[in-house]
């Protein structure tokens, strides 16, 4: 079956499905049978090759966005940072309304130790990324050439204009 046949909520799980795959060094051959069993609806090779390929074309095109907007891999850390602490806050709210259910409780807050580690870990490295950066931003400044004196200026004259 194409791609185009599927629903979009199949493709997108389809695309999942793919990555999966590719986590677990499954051969194409194992790919497409997972894929089918998950899925549910048969599943070509060509199509899964052809979604793996735009899937790697896409991935180009994200480092290609990160290379040359100096910033956008700062924002993208910025985000993660922001996603992580939407789910602590969500954590928190799940812990307040749970009062009745200990075990919900205490699985939140396993769940909410874990993402404050990862928030504080992201800090901690943000003043390397941060040199990284810097290093790349002063990496491809264009330096300023000193103007030339022209030949009516006298370079050992101190009222010279430099």
């Amino acid at each position: 079956m194409a791609g185009q046949n599927l629903t979009k909520n199949q493709r997108e799980y389809f695309k999942q499905l793919v990555l999966e795959s590719t986590l677990k060094q499954y051969t194409a051959t194992q790919a497409v049978e997972y894929i089918r069993q998950k899925l549910g609806v048969p599943i070509g090779i060509e199509s899964y090759n052809k979604l793996k390929g735009q899937i790697k074309k896409d991935i180009g095109k994200r480092i290609e966005i990160l290379q040359k907007d100096r910033y956008a891999y700062i924002s993208q850390y910025f985000e993660s940072i922001d996603e992580l602490k939407f789910g602590m806050k969500k954590l928190h709210e799940i812990i307040d309304k749970s009062e009745h259910n200990p075990g919900l409780q205490k699985g939140c807050i396993s769940e909410l130790k874990d993402l404050t580690i990862s928030v504080t870990s992201l800090y901690e490295l943000l003043p390397d990324l941060l040199s990284l950066q810097l290093q790349h931003n002063e990496a491809y400044t264009v330096p300023t050439v000193a103007e030339e004196p022209t030949e009516s200026e006298d370079p050992s004259d101190p009222e010279a204009k430099f």
